[in-house]
């Protein structure tokens, strides 16, 4: 694990301050009942000289942290959790004489494997790679990893809804019939409804191994067991490949009720308004628009979609949500990030260079020597070339996330990529440096296909590698881009509100993008200055970790549907 980041355990916030930046929400977040790993703004000789202190007081500062860089490599924050438990406390302080130096904390599972609870296997697997096992008699019923969260513009955004939040139940609009929803294949959570309350399972992990899988049917059949759900359907991803849907198709089949199929974004877009709902008992009572970015999400045309944008009602006279109609006249798309190729597909994703690449193909930019991905290319850049003109094995796009791997991969930040959302952490990170002086960049919002407006990226990134070749700091670059970011969701919105509408527009942002804390201040910001009422997720991740509740809120509106035309 050279590159992912791990969490450390402190024993009191004031160690947590030893190593990182704490604002007043951050430290209630590490202090409350839930115990989450909160993702924190580093300390040490970098971030102390980013925040401007004298070389002499970061090197001071540097010498008072115990904290090994190999532990979040390359990125500017740290993941930072207290005591959970009293096992936990005796470990950080075992002799009663003072605290231990921050301890690393790791779920106990290969990489890529659910979570090991059984003693014998951990005691199999785990013997070749460390030195020391601590053990108890009693069984663990169902793994559970630890929740994450970060603060943005002051306010708590869920990044894993695990131990301490899950299965706290939601409250839905109105009743329903009982339904699971599976999720995704990354992130994965399952969410059961019965009546007006919904339960989010907890964290599960990536859809990708037997052992999985095999997690993801045991937390299936414990949640319909122990809030007594009894299924008129079961909801999925669109995707044609994804794990999830054949599990979902399966156990569909095995209960004698429908498989109903939804797409990504449309159930990212349900999630936010259920979670905002769920938040303040009501969506806000004006239009909406949501913003719906991310990595990869299947579209029915056959893309990889990941920049999408949808106008639907807010709440009612009477106050309440109007969730209806979601999945027909309801939601409808306004607006898409303008589209690019992924040449290799999943290879692309894996090595976000290739994207870079595809990037200056698409707005017609020489591949000069001096970029760090042509650079890379080096022999291989005229076979790419020659791909990218035929198209051949390259996947369309409409990504803001892949969008956010290209930028990183220009600048010289990341140009393959070990886990999700690594090349953007890292885009992010340099961005928050005090020191930036973000540059003026801008998407252009045009006609689209049909009604839909087009957001289109090219100009910025042909500005992007003009500063690049004239050796603007990558940090000033990568701040102009976030801000150019939330420039164009406020343009979006002005282009789909008729002249007319006086009243500001609610505008919602969801997706895993919205992970990003400087990109949701830098568009919260924004919005509100525009006089519109923006918001974001607050209980469930705007990542796949929330897509299963939103698949519930569209199971409900089609089944509704079907039984309204009896």
């Amino acid at each position: 694990r050279p590159s992912k980041p791990l969490a450390v355990m402190v024993a009191t916030v004031e160690d947590a301050g030893a190593i990182a930046l704490l604002s007043a929400a951050e430290r209630r977040l590490l202090e409350s009942p839930e115990r989450p790993i909160v993702l924190l703004a580093k300390r040490g000789k970098a971030a102390a000289l980013m925040t401007g202190a004298a070389p002499a007081e970061a090197v001071a500062l540097a010498e008072a942290v115990a904290l090994a860089e190999a532990v979040a490599p390359g990125i500017g924050q740290i993941g930072v959790m207290l005591p959970a438990f009293p096992l936990h406390t005796l470990l950080s302080d075992p002799d009663g004489a003072g605290p231990m130096p921050p301890l690393v904390m790791t779920s106990c599972n290969l990489s890529g494997e659910p979570i090991d609870v059984d003693n014998a296997a951990v005691l199999d697997h785990f013997a070749p790679v460390v030195d020391g096992f601590l053990l108890h008699d009693r069984d663990i019923h169902l793994p559970c990893d630890d929740s994450v969260v970060r603060v943005a513009a002051g306010h708590l955004l869920p990044l894993r809804r695990s131990r301490g939040y899950a299965p706290l139940p939601l409250s839905l609009t109105d009743d329903g019939p009982d339904l699971l929803a599976v999720g995704g294949d990354v992130k994965g959570t399952i969410c059961v409804a019965r009546g007006n309350r919904a339960w989010m399972s907890q964290h599960i992990g990536d859809l990708a191994t037997p052992g999985s899988l095999a997690t993801l049917e045991r937390t299936v059949r414990h949640l319909l067991a122990l809030f007594a759900v009894r299924p008129a359907a079961v909801v999925a991803d669109l995707h044609p490949g994804y794990h999830s849907t054949a599990f979902a198709a399966r156990i569909a089949a095995e209960i004698g009720v429908p498989l109903l199929r939804v797409q990504h974004h449309e159930a990212h877009a349900a999630a936010l308004l259920a979670d905002h709902v769920a938040t303040h008992g009501s969506l806000p009572p004006r239009p909406l628009l949501i913003a719906t970015c991310d990595g990869t999400g299947f579209h029915p045309d056959g893309s990889i979609a990941g920049g999408e944008f949808f106008q639907c009602a807010g709440s009612d006279a009477a106050g309440r949500g109007v969730l209806g109609g979601l999945t027909g006249d309801g939601l409808r798309p306004c607006a898409r990030l303008a589209p690019f190729l992924l040449p290799g597909g999943d290879a692309a994703i894996r090595h976000p260079w290739r994207t870079a690449l595809a990037l200056l193909h698409a707005a017609d930019i020489p591949w000069h020597a001096a970029l760090a991905p042509v650079a890379l290319a080096h022999a291989s850049a005229p076979i790419l070339r020659r791909q990218l003109d035929r198209r051949l094995l390259c996947t369309p796009t409409t990504s803001l996330g892949r969008l956010f791997d290209g930028v990183a991969a220009l600048l010289g930040l990341r140009q393959s990529i070990d886990y999700e959302g690594e090349a953007a952490l890292a885009l992010e990170s340099i961005a928050t440096d005090p020191r930036a002086a973000p540059r003026e960049y801008r998407f252009r919002i045009v006609p689209g296909e049909g009604t839909l407006l087009r957001c289109e990226w090219q100009g910025m990134i042909g500005a992007i590698v003009a500063d690049i070749l004239a050796e603007v700091p990558a940090r000033d670059s990568a701040a102009g881009f976030h801000r150019a970011v939330a420039r164009m969701i406020v343009d979006v919105v002005a282009r789909v509100a008729p002249s007319e509408q006086t009243l500001g527009w609610g505008v919602g942002l969801t997706g895993g993008v919205f992970q990003n804390a400087l990109l949701v201040e830098e568009t919260l910001s924004a919005l509100v200055a525009a006089g519109h009422e923006p918001f974001c997720h607050r209980i469930v991740p705007p990542n796949d970790g929330g897509l299963a509740l939103g698949q519930i809120v569209l199971g409900r509106e089609i089944l509704g549907r079907k039984r309204g035309l009896g």
